[in-house]
Order: structure tokens, then sequence, then C-alpha cells
């Protein structure tokens, strides 16, 4: 475990959080709230989701999905990526087979 991991189960920290949250003003915001904005930074940065998982030590990966929010300008930026690398290329005709008719 790391040494910047509250060693003392938490209960020492809470002196200072909740100072520093009184300070700040905030109400509703807890020390977990940290963990989701460290994923989702973590993800929009580019650092890929299983090393994202590794680092917050979720057993699964659908844990760290659930961490890692993504804004709607993201998951449309990555569309972006994927469009600009296809543009100009040519479209293929692939036969798909419907029923017993073949659709070119």
């Amino acid at each position: 475990m790391s040494e910047l991991v509250c060693l003392d189960g938490g209960w020492v920290h809470r002196r200072w959080w909740k100072a520093a949250r009184a300070e700040a003003g905030l109400e509703d915001f807890a020390w977990h709230d940290l963990r989701h904005t460290f994923a989702s930074r973590c993800v929009v940065a580019g650092v890929e989701i299983l090393t994202v998982n590794k680092l917050m030590r979720h057993k699964t990966l659908q844990v760290t999905m659930r961490y890692a929010h993504l804004s709607q300008g993201h998951l449309h930026s990555a569309v972006e990526v994927l469009a600009s690398a296809t543009r100009g290329a040519t479209a293929v005709s692939v036969p798909v087979r419907v029923g017993v008719v073949t659709v070119h």
C-alpha cells in the first residue's frame, strides 16, 4: 500500500478534510468524489482505461468505467478522430445477404 493512501483507516484525514471543505464552502462534496475526478481526467488525457483501472485498484473494468465519466464533447471528439482518419477513403461495396436476396 502506498504511503499516500490513508493508512490510519481514514480517520485522521477527516479532521482536516472537514476543515478544508468548510473553508472552501463545499457542503455536498465527499473525499470519494475526487476518485471520480481522477478517473475522468486520466481518460480525457488519453490514459488507457486498463491503466486507470490498475491505478484505482478496481477489481473489474466495469467499476472503472462507472468512475470515468465522459462528457458528450469528448465522445464527439472521438468520433471526429475516426471520421478524420477515414476521410478520402474509398467506399467498398460489400454484399449483404437479407433472407434469400443478396443486396449490393
